[in-house]
């Protein structure tokens, strides 16, 4: 479980540990962005393959940050490490509009995310946290450091994007939607 300090912003992303979730960038951007900000902690929350947790722990280790990286592996109570987070990191290349996005925008969490990695950024919009170019870890990173140093506007994102998520991506909302689509094919 996580023991979070007052300084400490705590930073969470969460998938399967591979490479279209963006695994590998992740450990970049922890990087990237400790070198500016030693009060962060990254937490990657999800399954993984054991030789590519090799991969990112050699990562961490070699680049000074093992100490602030970590991958808890598969969790049955993924919604309480989120519900601790400060940011949450949106590393995947390719992700078909994420349901771990939908939870932590529900919780309030600013996302990060790249554009152009499928409908991550079309949630997050201009106000809901921060959309940097394609595969630019250099410009997450400094988006983490913002944020992190920003706490009026994480807390504005956040507002934000969950509103976002309230008013359109409920069951409420979207069933009758995919209601009417399954009846017009029936």
């Amino acid at each position: 479980m996580l023991i979070k300090t007052k300084s400490l912003i705590l930073v969470v992303s969460s998938g399967t540990v591979d490479l279209r979730k963006g695994a590998d960038l992740f450990s970049q951007v922890a990087m990237k962005s400790l070198k500016k900000r030693s009060n962060l902690k990254f937490v990657w929350v999800g399954m993984y393959d054991k030789w590519l947790l090799h991969v990112t722990a050699i990562d961490a280790h070699n680049l000074g940050i093992s100490d602030s990286v970590q991958f808890t592996g598969e969790k049955t109570n993924p919604i309480d490490y989120f519900a601790s987070a400060d940011i949450f990191l949106m590393t995947s290349r390719e992700d078909p509009f994420p349901l771990v996005n939908l939870e932590n925008a529900s919780l309030g969490n600013p996302i990060i995310c790249f554009d152009k990695s499928g409908g991550s950024s079309e949630l997050v919009g201009d106000d809901g946290g921060c959309v940097v170019p394609y595969l630019d870890v250099e410009k997450m990173a400094a988006a983490v450091v913002d944020l992190a140093d920003n706490p009026f506007l994480r807390s504005e994102y956040g507002k934000n994007i969950r509103k976002r998520v309230i008013d359109n991506f409920t069951v409420d909302k979207q069933a009758p939607i995919i209601y009417n689509i399954i009846k017009k094919y029936l």
